[in-house]
């Protein structure tokens, strides 16, 4: 049977599917009956904190017995039995793995080094902020327009702070963790104060064409960190391509009239 319980959330499914370690925890569970924390610590490599947070997430299918050992309760088989044996989950795994593969390693540092990461980044971009306003450079977002704007730094504020408040906007009605979508979202336009950074230090004069590469490689960045954190996240992979690209190009929109 390739459907699942109707009674049982697709935000849900989408939450304990999208991280590898989760799917390897249920999985290891319905074969073997069990599994116990020493296992997943020490046998696995997986550090203590990423395991209580994973945990967490599969504590509404998982449970403890009396030996420590944790067990899937009803919905907790009948999912995994779904992404495990039927094509539709198998499909549904596979496509949650091709879009967040290959951030996998990035999105696990920023989990694991939040408050360090935010610090960095939040210093990167502060800093390139300045840089920009001094060559007359449009940050929105991920794009970077060369214009000699007069409220350059102005219209460079306006756009991050847009997009932070319609992630938080979008996290707050989907019931999402919004300090984890603005950690992803700081690391994704980080790369962009950073080549602003260093072409200001370094007072390179790069060509029109170059620019319009290199923007869609950082906007392809952008996309990607995003749209990966948010399944992470448990959004379903269609709505979280539609909604940062809608956040992206609407913001690019707005902040044109701004342009002179």
């Amino acid at each position: 049977m390739n459907k699942i319980n109707s009674e049982i959330d697709e935000d849900e499914i989408f939450s304990v599917l999208a991280h590898p370690i989760r799917r390897r925890i249920l999985s290891t569970i319905f074969e073997f009956g069990y599994i116990t924390f020493t296992t997943m610590s020490k046998d696995w490599g997986i550090s203590t904190g990423t395991l209580y947070h994973h945990l967490k997430s599969l504590k509404h299918i998982t449970y403890q017995n009396e030996n420590n050992q944790y067990l899937l309760n009803d919905k907790g088989r009948e999912i995994t039995a779904w992404f495990l044996k039927t094509d539709t989950g198998k499909v549904t795994v596979n496509k949650i793995d091709s879009f967040t593969m290959f951030m996998n390693p990035l999105l696990d540092i920023i989990e694991k080094h939040s408050k360090r990461s935010i610090i960095i980044c939040l210093t990167i971009i502060i800093t390139g902020f300045y840089f920009s306003h001094l060559s007359n450079i449009i940050i929105i977002g991920p794009i970077i327009i060369q214009n000699n704007a007069k409220y350059s730094i102005f219209i460079n504020v306006l756009s991050l702070l847009f997009i932070i408040f319609s992630i938080h906007f979008v996290a707050y009605f989907s019931h999402r963790k919004t300090d984890y979508l603005i950690n992803g979202l700081l690391i994704s336009v980080t790369p962009v104060y950073l080549v602003i950074i260093i072409l200001s230090l370094l007072s390179i004069n790069i060509l029109s064409i170059v620019w319009i590469v290199l923007s869609i490689l950082l906007q392809t960045f952008y996309l990607s960190v995003n749209i990966a954190i948010t399944i992470r996240n448990g959004s379903k992979i269609e709505q979280s391509i539609i909604t940062h690209i809608l956040i992206l190009y609407m913001l690019l929109f707005f902040s044109f009239q701004y342009v002179s």
